[in-house]
């Protein structure tokens, strides 16, 4: 069904002419579970809950049908498109943690990023370092308590399905995430008050990425959101170095359609397995230790990094 709504904005933005002049970004908000490992659904910080698909169609920019092994996370989303839009990066009360991905969506070898970034609470809160090959997660109790902090480390290279802990065995790689780790802010509450105003930034036009076919104008954007889209539920292979990033179930032409005429990326992350702390990091490109919440808004559990 999403994919066929999918064709026909597609099939409307090239009998409209509008094709050549629009940007279209296509997202996962988080994977999920579908029993590997023993879990069903998502809310975890293992790959195939954090694991998305992103693919960016930028006419005049992106090579039709290029992929990347750019690690990228769904807050780069933000700043890519403000670049593609000509506009000077935002500023606001709080840094921006994303990253354009313009330079990769120009070269797919150019690198901007070493790692991504996700967080889920359980009974403490859990949060993870993924690199190419490596995933740290630590385990911090919530509120000072005194108890010890728990780590998890998978080699994806020998380990490609989690199944075993290396934090014991492999202490110099764990404290080489530790410490990109740290480089992170702490998680903080939630003030509850009306936040800094906002301050109002240089919009003017800067950026030499706009698409082509804008004559001086700022290209139009379609911006798609699949809901538990993990990486592995579209029919075109997010990563042709595995035989398991596609589905053998699932038929996505349109998907299809709009990877071949712009880039994917197959080592999308998500900020968080769930769906109001995802959605919120991409449009504001911020990350949940920023932004100070995990879970669905309105559930109770908005606190969960403070505790």
């Amino acid at each position: 069904y999403a994919d066929a709504q999918i064709g026909k904005v597609l099939n409307e933005l090239k009998s409209s002419g509008l094709a050549g002049s629009t940007i279209v970004v296509l997202w996962g908000d988080h994977g999920f579970h579908l029993g590997d490992l023993g879990i069903w659904t998502k809310h975890t910080n293992y790959e195939q809950a954090n694991r998305i698909p992103i693919i960016i169609s930028a006419p005049g920019v992106t090579k039709a049908g290029s992929s990347t092994k750019q690690l990228a996370e769904s807050v780069d989303v933000f700043p890519t498109l403000t670049e593609l839009a000509g506009l000077q990066r935002p500023t606001g009360p709080q840094p921006i943690d994303g990253v354009s991905l313009v330079p990769v969506l120009k070269d797919s070898s150019a690198r901007v990023r070493d790692h991504a970034y996700h967080a889920y609470p359980k009974q403490k809160l859990g949060r993870a370092i993924r690199t190419e090959r490596y995933r740290m997660v630590e385990w911090r109790a919530f509120g000072g308590r005194k108890e010890p902090t728990e780590y998890e480390l998978y080699d994806y290279k020998l380990d490609p399905l989690e199944t075993q802990n290396l934090a014991a065995e492999q202490p110099d790689v764990l404290d080489q995430l530790k410490s990109i780790l740290s480089k992170y802010p702490e998680p903080k509450p939630r003030s509850g008050g009306r936040g800094q105003r906002i301050r109002k930034g240089n919009n003017q036009a800067t950026s030499t990425s706009k698409v082509s076919g804008s004559k001086g104008r700022r290209p139009n954007f379609v911006f798609i959101l699949t809901d538990d889209q993990g990486w592995t539920g579209l029919s075109t292979p997010m990563d042709k170095s595995r035989v398991d990033s596609k589905s053998d179930f699932y038929r996505t032409p349109n998907i299809d359609r709009l990877a071949k005429s712009g880039m994917r990326f197959p080592r999308g992350y998500s900020p968080a397995p769930n769906c109001s702390p995802s959605r919120y990091a991409n449009l504001t490109g911020k990350t949940c230790a920023r932004l100070s919440f995990t879970d669905i808004v309105g559930r109770g559990h908005v606190t969960d990094l403070k505790g």
